[in-house]
């Protein structure tokens, strides 16, 4: 399978919406929801090629409507080569094969009609006498249909068969417009059987075609698959550790011409030039190096000649797997950036690590740990090392609920693995006397993160997030980190970061208020919380983005400055009840 195809598979919906598609104003493929104002994508109606046109002008992130098989790929509409109707297979241990096989492809409430399918292609000799399935003297027939499903809207490109005993099965394909054609036909008693991906194979038999006469069918299929409707489609960003062990080449390049590869709607694929300045993994070849990427028409291309990026890459395959022309980003979010020559620094020198600790088999958990905690220190990476802690803090919480005694199989597993051992190794039953247990020990337990660091590292790591002048969403992952091995000094420090916003009470302060009062957890701090909590509004003409430093920010509205007062005066009463807290 391409890589392309095993992108779109991964993809999922974050925040399920409940608002009917039905009722949505648009096209098949595309419809405007009032609700939240935005456009929504159903998936089940687009090819792949167009589904990686907007998922990668998104960056994953959108709304989108998917249909997805019972093995969990999701359905889309797949261009495919015109099967003549008239084509006929001539081996008759094809024939048989075939009908076998459309028995064992079916789902199990088809199944009855399966068997009766494979019944009537299996019958004898002495079946062939009788009038039923015997051709009729005297012309040709001819049977036409159109395939829709529910909601009466056609099915492009289903599968149409048309079978008879003892004879050669006839196959095509519904048009564009849903319909299919069977001309030049035997007359017959034949069985009528429609395929689409994600629906409910229909199974029509004793459809008899008389001589002379064109036989009209309406083939209704009914949906086999989850269906999501609405909700923010996301593809989980990879940390840097996945990119270099999954990505083909990673390389120090230079934006240079591009050119238009193809269209869809809304959006272009850019054949864009690369020249590779430095080689981090894997084998260019040449120099110069064309990169495939979509982009929006409204918003145009984000890469400009002369742009600096570090690029983790993927060889172009088609959808048979076979390589083509060029290369393609690893994933739409985190593949291809735009750094200036610090951050470009910071992360040669740390993917270069990387590949120093992976060339070990198995690679060294201690420095792999030591690798994310470097990836921290340094703000150029350090929503790398976050990420890649975070993935382990979740997966020591898992690691009861797995299965114990399996080899592990990546870096990932092989680290937690090991550490669940030393853990183990270290908790025997003589030393493990209650009068013993310390605090310590309560946050070095498995399934907290602090388990994974030295204490000189934990050091390091809560420097990190006290150098940060003014905090962020994105830097709200390191301050649940650091929380989790209760650092005394983390709640003076959010105060004080709350304490600088506290006139415009902005998003961020929502996640500051919910971490201080679980640190503190004190009666008056946590009643201010929730009057903050149920009494937060943000006026529509208020960014919910955050700003960043420096930026000059637009007057705000009068509905804005009323909606942000009130959020202040909760906060500063919030913020009244930590400091209380605080001094005590």
């Amino acid at each position: 399978m391409s890589a392309r195809k095993s992108k779109l598979d991964q993809l999922n919906v974050a925040k399920p919406c409940s608002a009917s598609w039905e009722e949505m104003t648009g096209n098949r493929q595309k419809r405007f929801c009032s609700e939240c104002s935005k456009h929504v994508f159903d998936f089940s109606r687009m090819t792949r090629q167009q589904i990686e046109a907007v998922t990668a002008v998104h960056q994953g992130n959108l709304c989108a409507r998917i249909t997805r098989r019972e093995d969990g790929s999701m359905v889309t509409v797949e261009p495919s080569l015109p099967i003549s109707p008239n084509r006929r297979l001539h081996s008759p241990m094809l024939n048989a094969a075939v009908a076998t096989i459309l028995s064992l492809s079916v789902p199990a409430a088809a199944q009855p009609v399966a068997m009766q399918q494979v019944q009537i292609a299996a019958q004898s000799q002495d079946q062939k006498k009788k009038n039923d399935g015997a051709p009729e003297v005297g012309g040709v027939a001819s049977i036409s249909g159109t395939v829709v499903d529910p909601q009466q809207a056609v099915i492009v490109n289903a599968v149409v068969k048309l079978l008879a005993p003892n004879a050669t099965p006839l196959v095509t394909r519904s048009s564009d417009e849903g319909t299919f054609h069977f001309t030049g036909v035997n007359p017959g008693v034949f069985t009528l059987m429609v395929e689409s991906p994600g629906f409910r194979p229909s199974i029509l038999t004793d459809v008899r075609l008389m001589a002379g006469i064109e036989t009209p069918v309406m083939v209704t299929l009914d949906v086999n698959v989850a269906v999501t409707t609405g909700g923010v489609m996301i593809s989980m960003p990879p940390s840097l550790l996945k990119l270099v062990q999954e990505s083909e080449l990673i390389a120090i390049a230079t934006v240079g011409k591009s050119r238009v590869a193809q269209t869809e709607e809304e959006s272009r694929q850019l054949q864009t030039a690369l020249t590779i300045s430095s080689v981090l993994k894997g084998d260019a070849r040449q120099r110069v190096i064309p990169l495939y990427h979509w982009v929006s028409d409204a918003t145009g291309d984000e890469l400009k000649p002369g742009d600096q990026l570090l690029v983790f890459l993927d060889r172009r395959k088609s959808d048979d797997d076979k390589p083509i022309d060029g290369f393609e980003a690893n994933d739409w979010s985190r593949s291809i950036r735009k750094l200036d020559d610090s951050a470009l620094s910071a992360y040669q020198q740390r993917i270069e690590e990387l590949n120093s600790i992976l060339a070990n088999e198995p690679p060294n958990n201690t420095e792999l740990i030591e690798w994310m905690v470097r990836c921290i220190e340094n703000p150029a990476t350090r929503w790398d090392g976050v990420f890649e802690l975070g993935k382990n803090l979740d997966a020591l919480k898992e690691l009861d609920k797995t299965a114990q005694g399996k080899a592990p199989t990546n870096p990932l597993q092989q680290l937690i693995t090991a550490i669940a051992n030393q853990k183990a190794k270290e908790t025997q039953p003589e030393v493990a006397e209650e009068q013993e247990a310390t605090e310590n020990e309560e946050d070095d337990a498995p399934g907290n993160i602090a388990s994974l660091l030295s204490p000189e590292q934990k050091a390091r790591v809560t420097n990190a997030l006290f150098s940060i002048e003014t905090l962020s969403s994105q830097d709200m992952q390191l301050v649940e980190l650091v929380k989790g091995w209760k650092e005394a000094r983390l709640a003076p420090y959010l105060a004080a970061q709350l304490t600088k916003v506290a006139v415009e009470a902005p998003p961020i302060a929502e996640e500051l208020v919910s971490v201080l009062a679980e640190l503190l957890d004190d009666d008056a701090v946590q009643k201010t919380a929730e009057e903050y909590q149920n009494n937060v509004e943000y006026d529509e003409s208020e960014s919910q983005g955050e700003e960043e430093a420096g930026a000059k920010t637009k007057p705000k509205s009068v509905a804005a400055q009323i909606a942000m007062s009130k959020r202040s005066v909760y906060l500063v009463a919030f913020l009244a009840a930590v400091n209380q807290k605080l001094s005590h």
